[in-house]
Parts: structure tokens; C-alpha cells; sequence
């Protein structure tokens, strides 16, 4: 069954999620960029507190924009949906993951990370990932939309391609 696509605009959304379907989330505002593992439901991590991010799982993705109205912009993703624009699968494209910041620290007492671009320390990876390059699993998709056009013309249809997350994953060694 394919993914379904679908987009909203709210002041508030995290109460109205099934948490169950995420795994992870990354979040950023003007001061942090947080990983986050929501593996056990929300907790303390809560999506509005940041200006933009992602929540993801194996069958689902949640992107969200706070708006200049202080509303958010949020668009989910999810395989096996029964409402909204299909989403058909794009392996061809070959997009396999995308590798996140952070070089592993060998020895350290508990699974740490140092990137030296933003000089910064990375704890946040789960412990699994300890000694390893980590990396956010890619699901590549195909939509079609129709894309307005100003003045009330109207509007073209075009074929849009995405990634979506999935999961964490190794970086192999000789991808690194």
C-alpha cells in the first residue's frame, strides 16, 4: 500500500499525534538543535517549543515550520494511509541515508560524538550507535501535485520528488 501525504496549519499538534509511530525526532530553534528519542512517547520533548523539525519512524514522518502568524506548518507522511496525496515509492533514486553530525569518540566511558565545525559535543545518539557514524535512513517517493499559479491561471501538474526519514542507521566504513 502506498504513503499518503498530508498537510495542516495549527497553533498546537503534538497533543493530537500517535506518538507510537515516531521513533526520533530533530528540532532546531535560534539557540539548539536537539535529537531527540521519542522510542517511549513524548516525554519531556515537545514539538511547538521549536521553530522547525522532524519526527520519524519506520511508517512515519512529521515535518513542521513555525509560520510569521505563530502557527505551525506541518506536513506528515505516512505508509499504508487511507487519506491523502499517494506517494509512490522512488527506489531508483538510490537515496539511501543521510549522515548526521558527529564524529565518534573512541574510549569514552559512555557513547559520545564531537563535530569540530560547530564545536560540539553529541550525547544524544541511542547508545547502540556507540563508536559509530550515524546516519538518518532514506525512503525515496514520487507525488504529483498541481502547483497554482498567481492571477487565478491554471495551475500545472508536476511530479515532485522526496525523502523520507525511516530510521538511524551505521554509516559503513567505507562510505565514511
Amino acid at each position: 500500500m502506498p504513503a499518503r501525504v498530508n498537510s495542516g496549519m495549527d497553533a498546537e499538534f503534538s497533543g493530537s499525534l500517535e506518538w507510537g509511530e515516531f521513533e526520533y525526532a530533530i528540532a532546531e530553534c535560534p539557540w539548539e538543535v536537539r535529537f531527540a528519542d521519542v522510542r517511549q512517547g513524548q516525554g519531556s520533548f515537545r514539538p511547538e517549543d521549536y521553530e522547525a523539525g522532524v519526527l520519524f519512524g519506520r511508517n512515519a514522518e512529521l515535518r513542521w515550520r513555525r509560520m510569521r502568524n505563530g502557527k505551525f506548518r506541518w506536513v506528515r507522511y505516512r505508509e499504508g494511509a487511507a487519506e491523502g496525496t499517494e506517494a509512490t515509492d522512488a527506489a531508483e533514486l538510490n537515496w539511501r541515508r543521510m549522515v548526521l553530525w558527529g564524529e565518534p569518540v573512541e574510549g569514552s566511558a559512555e557513547p559520545e560524538w564531537w563535530e569540530p565545525r560547530i564545536q560540539r559535543w553529541i550525547k544524544e545518539y541511542p547508545g547502540a550507535f556507540g563508536g559509530k557514524r550515524v546516519a538518518v535512513a532514506l525512503k525515496p517517493y514520487r507525488i504529483e501535485a498541481e502547483v497554482p499559479r498567481p492571477g487565478g491561471e491554471e495551475g500545472q501538474r508536476v511530479k515532485i520528488l522526496l525523502a523520507r526519514y525511516v530510521g538511524l542507521e551505521e554509516v559503513p566504513k567505507e562510505e565514511q
